[in-house]
């Protein structure tokens, strides 16, 4: 049973065998009789021929049976083969033989070129030899043809005096001519063979070669009269005038690439010096001009169009006495021409107009052109527009002046205002002591007559811009109106007022200050009519500011402004008037007619608002100020003024410091009679022994700012030492540092500036006292 199950199994396993083989031979078949290559087989025993593949057979012509059975030597295509002793000595020695070039000659007489591969292997017990044969006769005709062709370019490019080369598809260096490899640095065109761009002195330029190189291969097409650098032998930089076409093969193909180049350094040298120079003519931000010696103009660089409003085109063939505004007489041109036909170089400065009418101003160079001979032929200008310049040199110049009152303001502020606070405070207990109706009135005068002064300090002190009034969001339109509403009863009759308010974006602004500006500019254009019947008109709109617009107002910066326009029908202003209007002081008005600080506090006011002011007027047509706001984008309601009455204390005690013996006087009466407990000192360093002997005595210190030995800031620093949280109230008549800000900084609770009115010390000493945290406590 063993011995059945045995066979079998071994039956079995032969059967796969035998089945594994036909498959591996039928996969054998498959490839011998499907490869390119002629194929045959031979046994190794006899030297016959046991099988030849359909590609030879189609190679030499034979038949299969014309060779099947056959010795190598009876065929007559391998009868070179087999006569080589040699080549059989080694096929038995190596197993192995192969020949990279051997010709066969076909059944019809056609050679061919093959390379044969012979190698012995064995088949089961059998030894056979297995012949692989390629033919190469195309290649070697390309080959051929290939080395024939660069025999032929050798020997004409060599001939050329331009720099020729050419490279392989892997940018390696086939050849040159003799001026590139002397271009490169090598005695002759063989030393290039093999070497690429990286090793060449050109090694900086060798990438761009290569890419451009890469794109002309890839690509097919050709690069002609490309400029590129190049680094000689001696490291100078050369300009090549290159082009690069593929090179390829006789078939079409691409094999590489061919290319040739001119050294144009010299010319482009020549063009590059005249390329800067109308480069910088063309580009200069200065205006320049070439005319003919008549004064026609020849040419114009785009400054000139920028500068002037006309086209170049519209220039050409003008005389430059297109841009005379009127400004400049006969003489001042008469000279200027003397001055260029001697010869001579001409500077000065122009008043001209541009196309749109506008004014400019230029400084000036013109100097004559010669030719070879000395003669001249031509005259360049070159002209440089100082207009904003001039501008800023006037603003200096009035910001000077400004300076210069603002300081003596600010010298005589505090004095004055001192002494106007004794006015003020006197008059408010005068006021109440005075018994006679006719004693009130003359106090009443003499109250209009402070009022108009305290306003005259105040004035000076915001054209000098040292009084910077508080700002907060409003709509312009709101408080127009309400300053209309006092500037109506103001004026005569006779004066209509006519009004265009739109409705406009909230501005930073002060309500006060604003309500000056209109009653500013509505009394000066009262003065304008001079007495006659005429229209004051008041217009507001949005404008959007461009830098184009900007550039000519250097107080505006692009942006979104309310524009408040006020025109009157007056006399109107000639250019000199207009160019003062808002120097301080300055006024057309006879003697008593006038401050000369309207207009003057009117522009400071709009300094202070960061906004900007411009005029327009001619004689006898009226005058128009146009005032810009910067836009918020918060909006904001028109401003709600209440009478209050005046808050009383509850018996507080309060320190009084003052140097100045009847201001201190006066703040103790005052306080006194608003129902507070008045402790009055005219030395700091006896008010600080009085808070150091008794720190919780005191609710409240009201100190002046300049005071000798100690100031009110640090008489307050050190009150806070003592106390920490002590009510300071700081009072100044003038400070130009320090501000409301500034005083909470220090720990103070409020600022008062002097001279102020019992109204406003009554609620600030209350609001200090009580603050709004604390209301309903302790509150009389």
């Amino acid at each position: 049973m063993a011995d059945d199950f045995s066979q079998a199994t071994a039956a079995a396993g032969a059967a796969r065998a035998a089945r594994a083989l036909c498959v591996s031979e039928l996969s054998y078949r498959r490839l011998f009789e499907a490869a390119q290559d002629g194929i045959l087989i031979l046994d190794a025993a006899t030297g016959r021929v046991t099988d030849v593949n359909p590609f030879l057979v189609k190679l030499l012509g034979f038949s299969r049976d014309e060779m099947v059975g056959k010795t190598v030597g009876e065929l007559s295509p391998f009868k070179d083969v087999v006569s080589n002793q040699a080549m059989l000595e080694l096929l038995q020695k190596d197993r192995y033989v192969r020949y990279h070039d051997l010709p066969l000659e076909t059944k019809d007489g056609r050679k061919v070129d093959v390379e044969f591969v012979s190698n012995v292997y064995s088949v089961g017990e059998k030894q056979v030899i297995q012949c692989n044969i390629r033919e190469i006769t195309d290649r070697k005709r390309a080959e051929e043809a290939l080395r024939t062709s660069q025999l032929m370019l050798g020997e004409i490019i060599n001939a050329l005096p331009a720099r020729v080369f050419w490279k392989d598809k892997n940018l390696v260096y086939l050849g040159c001519n003799t001026v590139f490899a002397r271009d490169a640095g090598f005695a002759g065109p063989k030393d290039m063979i093999g070497k690429n761009d990286n090793q060449m002195v050109w090694r900086e330029q060798a990438e761009a070669y290569r890419r451009d190189d890469w794109q002309v291969i890839e690509s097919g097409q050709p690069k002609l009269l490309v400029e590129e650098s190049q680094t000689t032998p001696a490291g100078k930089t050369i300009t090549l005038l290159s082009s690069k076409l593929p090179l390829r093969d006789a078939k079409g193909k691409i094999i590489g690439m061919l290319g040739t180049y001119l050294d144009i350094t010299a010319r482009k040298e020549a063009e590059a010096s005249r390329d800067r120079l109308a480069t910088a003519v063309e580009q200069a931000s200065e205006t320049i001009v070439i005319t003919d010696t008549k004064g026609t103009i020849l040419y114009a660089n785009p400054a000139f169009e920028k500068t002037s409003g006309y086209t170049r085109a519209e220039a050409l063939g003008q005389n430059p006495r297109v841009l005379k505004s009127g400004k400049q007489d006969a003489e001042f041109y008469r000279q200027m021409w003397a001055v260029l036909q001697r010869g001579e170089v001409w500077n000065g400065h122009f008043i001209n107009r541009r196309k749109d009418g506008t004014l400019y101003e230029e400084e000036a160079n013109i100097s004559p052109v010669r030719d070879a001979a000395g003669k001249i032929i031509n005259y360049v200008a070159v002209k440089r527009d100082v207009t904003h310049e001039v501008q800023l040199e006037t603003q200096f110049r009035q910001a000077q002046k400004m300076e210069v009152i603002g300081q003596l303001a600010g010298g005589i502020a505090h004095d004055f205002n001192n002494i106007l606070a004794c006015i003020v405070g006197y008059l408010f207990l005068a006021k109440a002591a005075a018994k006679s109706p006719e004693v009130t009135g003359y106090l009443e005068h003499i109250t209009k007559a402070t009022d108009r002064a305290v306003d005259l300090v105040n004035q000076i002190l915001t054209f000098s811009r040292q009084n910077k009034p508080e700002r907060e969001p409003v709509v312009l339109n709101h408080v127009v109106l309400e300053a209309l509403k006092l500037l109506r009863a103001s004026l005569p009759a006779s004066v209509r007022i006519q009004t265009e308010l739109t409705e406009t974006p909230a501005v930073l602004a002060n309500a006060t200050a604003i309500h000056q500006v209109i009653m500013n500019l509505g009394t000066n254009a009262w003065h304008a009519m001079r007495g006659q019947p005429g229209t004051l008109k008041v217009e507001m709109s949005v404008l959007d500011v461009d830098a184009a617009f900007a550039s000519s107002r250097p107080d505006l910066r692009p942006g979104r402004y309310v524009r408040l326009a006020v025109s009157d029908t007056g006399c109107g202003m000639d250019a000199a008037t207009q160019a003062r209007i808002f120097e301080p002081f300055f006024t057309t008005n006879g003697a008593g007619g006038g401050t000369g600080l309207g207009l003057a506090v009117v522009h400071g006011i709009m300094k202070t608002h960061e906004g900007a002011i411009s005029v327009y007027s001619h004689l006898g047509e009226g005058t128009t100020f146009n005032l810009y706001f910067p836009v918020l984008e918060t909006a904001a309601s028109a401003p709600k003024i209440a009478s209050r009455p005046i808050p009383r204390g509850a018996g507080e005690q309060i320190l009084f410091v003052d140097d100045e013996v009847p201001l201190a006087t006066l703040g103790q009466q005052v306080l006194d009679r608003l129902g507070y407990r008045v402790t009055m000192m005219t030395s700091p360093v006896a008010a600080l022994a009085a808070v150091r002997a008794e720190p919780e005595k005191f609710d409240l210190v009201i100190t002046d700012l300049s005071m000798p030995v100690m100031d009110g800031a640090k008489l307050g620093a050190e009150l806070l030492l003592l106390r920490p949280g002590l009510p300071i109230i700081l009072t100044t008549g003038f400070s130009s540092f320090m501000t409301a800000g500034k005083v909470r900084e220090l720990g103070f609770r409020e600022l008062m500036v002097k001279p102020g009115t019992v109204q406003t010390l009554g609620e600030t000493v209350h609001r200090v006292l009580h603050p709004p945290a604390a209301a309903g406590v302790n509150t009389p």
